[in-house]
């Protein structure tokens, strides 16, 4: 369901966790085409360990129906297959997370698009497996005609959304940050608020670990490797009460006659993005929204993903490439967040 792979690994260091009543309970599964973590500090011995892993799980199927491109059922996938000039209502997560996708678009000139997604079939990263190739120049024009985020309308009191175009909709480079975000508002519902959630690399924090100290999260060491043996942390954050999101284009192109094509498409241009930035991840207190904002970054570039952060003081940290060699950018607020460097 992600077409951008995300690049950040989760480390729950070790610290001194002083011997008390507090226990880590911890609940894994799949979803989305990947895995999730749910890390839980009990401070109270009463939890229903299966009743709560049921709500997790329910919360995140009734969300991956709704918007999956992978589900030829799914709300998304329904709506996809609608001629232009056509509207559907939607249930109230699916045009909620529409709604933040439109908002961030706006915001970023269309660096974040939701309806890039023929560009990425065009490309084969997307849901049909193809041979890597080039598209043709007229092919790329073609299709880039059934792109573009303002031929969506959206009706919030009907949540009503047509399309004035043959749009196809992708929430892929969202949807995890929102059902992150929806795992833990189900976790504060039921009165636990010391847990850690993570999907697909996608990361909410919630209170303190056992040992009384923030969540520790590493940041990747971007590697053109598929190999996980090699993959080592590049930065250390301590995070509580918020979410973090990496976006990157190291793990998931192709190359032709020495040319690397990234699976991160500019939805203006349609073709594979290309400049120096390696990765980005963006810290906020919405998953989702750091979700957008990172993979709109990848697109931007770091010049102008800078200009934009230090306008609307946003939280982001960017590895880029310098004559072979990695540097980084930290803006002024995700500086606090940082415990060290391991590079």
């Amino acid at each position: 369901m992600k077409y951008l792979f995300l690049l950040i690994i989760l480390f729950l260091l070790p610290g001194c966790e002083s011997p008390n009543d507090h226990q880590r309970l911890s609940l894994q599964g799949r979803t989305m085409g990947t895995t999730y973590q749910v890390d839980i500090i009990q401070t109270d011995k009463t939890i229903d360990e299966d009743g709560l892993a049921d709500g997790i799980r329910a919360r995140l199927e009734f969300i991956e129906q709704s918007m999956s491109n992978w589900r030829e059922d799914s709300e998304i996938s329904q709506f996809n297959r609608l001629p232009a000039e056509n509207s559907r209502a939607f249930t109230e997560d699916t045009f909620k997370v529409v709604a933040l996708a439109q908002s961030i678009s706006k915001q970023t000139g269309g660096a974040f698009d939701i309806t890039v997604s023929p560009l990425i079939e065009l490309w084969g990263f997307g849901t049909k497996i193809t041979p890597p190739t080039i598209p043709d120049p007229k092919q790329i024009s073609h299709v880039l005609q059934r792109v573009g985020y303002k031929y969506l309308s959206l009706i919030p009191e009907t949540r009503v959304i047509t399309k004035h175009k043959s749009l196809t909709l992708n929430l892929s480079a969202i949807a995890k940050g929102y059902a992150v975000d929806e795992v833990a508002d189900y976790l504060h519902s039921q009165g636990i608020t010391r847990f850690l959630v993570e999907i697909g690399g996608e990361i909410r924090a919630s209170g303190l670990k056992l040992d009384n100290t923030p969540w520790k999260i590493a940041i990747e060491q971007p590697l053109y490797s598929d190999s996980s043996l090699n993959r080592k942390a590049r930065q250390i954050i301590s995070l509580t009460d918020m979410a973090i999101a990496t976006s990157g284009d190291y793990r998931n192109y192709f190359t032709i006659e020495g040319e690397r094509y990234s699976h991160i498409i500019d939805p203006m241009t349609g073709w594979p993005v290309k400049h120096n930035l390696v990765s980005v991840s963006v810290i906020d207190q919405n998953a989702a929204r750091a979700d957008a904002l990172a993979t709109a970054f990848t697109v931007m570039g770091i010049e102008k993903s800078i200009t934009f952060c230090e306008k609307n003081k946003i939280a982001a940290y960017f590895i880029y490439e310098d004559q072979g060699q990695y540097n980084k950018y930290i803006t002024l607020e995700f500086k606090k967040y940082l415990t060290m460097s391991v590079d």
